[in-house]
């Protein structure tokens, strides 16, 4: 009798174990993709390549040539506002920033 009393605690402590021991194995799995997709956003969220504000008015200007009066940073840093005049028309051309 005392050793089926044992051998049933035994059982049960082993029972009680085997959940953690797979819940540590297949959780691993989980952290390695967790790195995978960080490492994903860091090269998504890398800089991207921003042309120069004359690279800018040098695309404006070969679609509509014209005196530049102005040139900025707009939408977040997402394009260039090139504000040209031509026969006293005003132009504004935007130009994508990134290359």
């Amino acid at each position: 009798m005392f050793r089926q009393a044992l051998f049933i605690l035994m059982l049960c402590i082993a029972s009680l174990s085997l959940p953690a021991q797979a819940a540590k194995r297949l959780a691993l799995p989980d952290v390695q993709a967790d790195q995978s997709m960080q490492l994903m956003h860091r090269q998504e969220a890398a800089p991207a390549r921003i042309i120069s504000r004359e690279e800018a008015v040098r695309r404006a200007r070969s679609e509509y040539p014209g005196k530049v009066l102005g040139v900025k940073l707009r939408g977040k840093g997402n394009f260039y506002a090139v504000k040209i005049i031509k026969n006293g028309k005003v132009r504004v051309v935007n130009v994508p920033a990134e290359q």
